[in-house]
């Protein structure tokens, strides 16, 4: 007989436990939407129709010096303006995710699978506004000014011993204010625009006396520009085909800026650089995302589907300045 080998730690490991699936941890590189800027640039503008028109005033009306003394028993100066209409038209995109019947069933715990499509269908749609928003407004003749600081030899605000942008977006203010009557009050810029703003040494000089200087934050910093907003938008993109594993991010709006004018909420009688018309009279939403579930019978699936109707529009292009390569 040979020689038998004796186990002392019996029963084993792998005995006495089965490999099961984590109840309380999972793992999903879902970007945070609070990241997406596109509803926080401009004013949104619920519709109830697709598209129609709004009226728009001439400029001109309100800087025309055309009051006159009025002699006695004569008439008094008069005059007008002109008004013409521009359209809006809410564009619908959708996205949806089916759940199988055979799948359904087979699902484990802690795998919630109509939570995670609808979760999936909101954030790529989302995606997609933060896209348009992009493609829209983020790129040369759509505002009044275009400025790539690398082709006028500006100094790049991650300069920290040249730069002025306190000075510089002082001077863009009062030339916009000099053509509109409208100082911008607000100014978009790419995270990596905010991570070289917060550590300037002309931003921590101007906040250094104040109460929230230990804490840098946008609030903080527009103030030292006098503006009422700045919004940082740090949201990422990717272009890779399904099923590739070594994705390149995308910065959506990275090294730019937009410096631009727009009120709180929108009314009468009251410009902005833009607005986002949001079609709630189809949606039923006043963000004009909607979420809905319903059986395909012929898939033997349920869908998880989205929509969101909106249009991104340019309603005052001289109100704004587009700014590019803000930093190196």
């Amino acid at each position: 007989m040979g020689n038998k080998v004796i186990t002392k730690a019996q029963p084993t490991q792998n005995q006495v436990h089965v490999d099961a699936v984590l109840t309380n941890l999972s793992v999903a590189y879902i970007q945070d939407t609070n990241q997406f800027i596109a509803d926080k640039v401009f004013p949104q503008v619920p519709v109830s129709k697709q598209s129609d028109v709004y009226y728009v005033y001439d400029k001109q009306a309100w800087f025309k010096d055309d009051a006159q003394l009025r002699p006695p028993s004569t008439e008094s100066a008069g005059g007008g303006y002109t008004l013409s209409t521009e359209t809006y038209n809410c564009l619908v995109y959708a996205f949806h995710k089916d759940l199988d019947d055979r799948v359904m069933a087979n699902y484990d715990n802690p795998l919630q699978p109509r939570r995670d499509s609808a979760e999936l269908v909101s954030h790529k749609l989302l995606l997609k506004r933060e896209m348009t928003f992009m493609q829209k407004f983020l790129k040369t003749d759509v505002w009044g000014t275009d400025i790539d600081l690398s082709d006028t030899g500006e100094t790049k605000w991650d300069d920290y011993d040249d730069s002025d942008p306190i000075t510089y977006i002082t001077k863009k203010r009062r030339e916009i204010y000099n053509k509109t009557g409208f100082k911008p009050n607000r100014l978009l810029i790419g995270g990596e625009v905010w991570d070289s703003l917060k550590d300037h040494p002309q931003i921590l000089d101007r906040v250094k006396y104040t109460r929230e200087a230990i804490d840098i934050n946008p609030s903080l910093v527009a103030r030292a520009f006098d503006l009422d907003d700045i919004v940082i938008a740090e949201g990422l993109y990717s272009n890779a085909a399904e099923g590739e594993e070594d994705i390149n991010l995308t910065p959506f709006v990275d090294k730019k800026a937009l410096l631009y004018y727009t009120p709180r909420r929108p009314s009468l009688l009251t410009p902005s650089a833009g607005y986002i018309f949001t079609w709630n009279g189809y949606t039923s939403n006043p963000y004009a995302l909607n979420t809905y579930s319903f059986y395909m019978q012929n898939i033997k699936s349920e869908r998880i589907e989205g929509e969101m109707a909106y249009d991104q529009k340019v309603v005052g292009a001289d109100l704004g300045l587009y700014i590019e390569n803000v930093v190196s």
